[in-house]
């Protein structure tokens, strides 16, 4: 079943979005963790080969959904899909996250 083979990682800062993100794709049937900043994100990531969708917030305190994007698209496997999410919906915004390799916007 195609739930069963995705892996996801959320990577919000925000505690009560992500805790809604994560009740969402468990509800779902989607195997998803959580963590709340880039670097966390980068290294599950690169210690589990497993993960293969990122529903990345943009915005965040210290490294930004961006900066983890171009680290992702930059040195990890491209079997990788990005889901960026924002509240904002400016068309710049959306751009600026296609141009930096995302799969799509939320």
């Amino acid at each position: 079943e195609g739930k069963a083979m995705c892996r996801m990682l959320i990577v919000e800062d925000s505690s009560f979005q992500a805790l809604t993100m994560l009740a969402l794709a468990e509800d779902c049937g989607y195997n998803a963790q959580v963590v709340s900043t880039a670097s966390e994100a980068f290294s599950v990531l690169t210690h589990d080969d497993a993960v293969n969708l990122v529903l990345c917030d943009v915005m965040m305190d210290g490294t930004d959904g961006y900066q983890l994007l171009r680290s992702i698209r930059q040195e990890l496997p491209s079997h990788i899909a990005v889901v960026m999410v924002s509240a904002q919906e400016s068309p710049a915004l959306i751009e600026q996250c296609v141009l930096q390799g995302a799969d799509a916007f939320l």
